[in-house]
């Protein structure tokens, strides 16, 4: 069995894990543009083929998706110690990464026209 601190320290990993999200969405974002501006295309100037939002949005995406890897390591090691709820940061990551997901591949009012 774990001792205490470890558990405790597992628990504490999994929340401020959470935190990485702000930066990696940041970069994410940086990505996604900077690989758009490459291939030629400019924010806001139409829209791109689909194979270069495909192209710009992978990486971005799994940039955004690296907080999963910690709060999903933390979290289970913590749950595994009898902490009920150590997964919700897990949750919580997942849930904005379905989000982001969402508002990448659905542009908000692009379904209104």
């Amino acid at each position: 069995m774990a001792d205490s601190a470890g558990i405790d320290h597992s628990l504490r990993a999994a929340w401020l894990s959470l935190l990485l999200i702000v930066p990696c969405i940041l970069f994410a974002l940086a990505a996604g543009e900077g690989i758009m501006h490459l291939l030629g295309y400019e924010a806001g100037a139409g829209t791109p083929p689909f194979w270069a939002a495909v192209l710009a949005s992978t990486p971005a995406f799994l940039i955004c998706a690296l907080p999963i890897i910690p709060t999903w390591h933390y979290g289970h090691r913590a749950r595994g110690a009898g902490i009920r709820g150590a997964l919700l940061p897990f949750g919580i990551t997942a849930g904005i990464l379905v989000v982001f997901l969402l508002l990448n591949t659905f542009p908000l009012g692009q379904w209104l026209y």
